[in-house]
């Protein structure tokens, strides 16, 4: 015969309460991953009105954080069925000659329980070379697989709902060293989506594979489509 235990009626109700709670948090944190899948996607340019000078106020006066601050951002939803879901392809590139480009690498979006939040995993393209041209051609990035891509250890970011959009907060503060591999590139450490603007914050990975904590982070300010015409024009 099965052990009978009674369970104060108090007890139960909060259990159940619980529960719902937890149940509510998750279809929360699935409707808005689904809004921000749709919402994300799209070719990003930086605006040539907003575009900083060298020498303008409050701008910075170094070459190659002006240079990096015209740049197109292209976010493009791709079928990886054996790497997961909700996985997109990242290439930036300069602004005026699309073959120039500063990186490329892979987003992953994932919803993490307890509390349900959205995770951003980055990754790099292990071998970079393979892939050119996949951002023209999606295909070529169904026979991806996982050890195809280099993770960059503690630079997830969080995604959170806010009225007018979303924006992210690191996994952990100042915890990001990209490796070896990302040396050179720009990793984002912070970004906000607003109808069609997407802000980002991004820092350099210097020669120790650490993010470069000196100065101010290079920030970008782009619109969705505002450079397809120079993009096409420089290829």
């Amino acid at each position: 015969m099965a052990e009978y235990r009674w369970i104060p009626p108090a007890a139960a109700g909060a259990a159940a309460v619980l529960l719902l709670g937890c149940a509510s948090q998750a279809r929360r944190g699935q409707t808005e991953l689904d809004r921000l899948k749709q919402a994300l996607p799209g070719v990003y340019g930086t605006p040539a009105q907003t575009a900083p000078a060298a020498g303008a106020a409050g701008a910075s006066v170094d070459a190659a954080a002006a240079g990096a601050s015209a740049v197109t951002l292209s976010i493009l939803p791709v079928t990886a069925q054996l790497v997961g879901e909700n996985v997109f392809l990242v290439r930036e590139t300069a602004a005026d000659k699309a073959q120039r480009g500063r990186s490329q690498g892979v987003w992953m979006l994932t919803l993490a329980p307890k509390p349900a939040r959205i995770v951003q995993q980055n990754f790099l393209l292990k071998d970079p070379r393979r892939w050119v041209g996949a951002a023209e051609h999606p295909d070529m990035l169904l026979s991806m697989l996982p050890q195809d891509l280099q993770p960059l250890p503690s630079c997830d970011l969080v995604w959170e709902k806010t009225a007018d959009g979303f924006q992210t907060t690191a996994v952990q503060a100042g915890g990001c060293r990209p490796g070896a591999a990302a040396q050179g590139l720009w990793i984002e450490r912070s970004a906000r989506l607003t109808g069609q603007r997407l802000t980002l914050t991004e820092r350099h990975t210097g020669a120790d594979g650490a993010l470069e904590s000196g100065g101010a982070p290079l920030s970008l300010t782009l619109e969705r489509g505002a450079s397809s015409a120079s993009a096409a024009a420089g290829r």
